[in-house]
């Protein structure tokens, strides 16, 4: 396994690994508190949350590898299309006057019921 140097994320994503989720969850909000522009956090963070079937939290998080849509190979850009994708979002974003697929008449909360 390769070290990653910091004990949040290592634990974030070995409790990741086993399914728990709310302790994962934890480690990778620490890791932000420390480094707020970690990209490893974020993105850990994003895939737990969309795991839980926290969307919104999960695209607020992975929105955080800047546009995705102008580095469409990246990670961010791939989970970020998924989770939309799940919320029945079947159109692009609009970045710049940050409304998210909520403006489109599908939202999270359909999922949460």
């Amino acid at each position: 396994m390769v070290s990653h140097a910091n004990p949040y994320l290592e634990r974030g994503l070995a409790f990741k690994v086993e399914g728990r989720y709310e302790e994962a969850i934890s480690e990778f909000q620490r890791l932000l508190a420390e480094d707020p522009n970690s990209s490893d956090g974020h993105y850990q963070l994003g895939l737990v949350y969309g795991f839980t079937g926290m969307f919104d939290e999960s695209i607020e998080e992975l929105q955080h590898g800047g546009d995705p849509w102008l580095r469409p190979a990246s990670k961010f850009a791939w989970n970020l299309a998924l989770t939309y994708t799940m919320l029945g979002c079947t159109r692009k974003p609009n970045w710049s006057s940050g409304k998210s697929c909520a403006a489109i008449p599908t939202t999270s909360a359909r999922w949460r019921a």
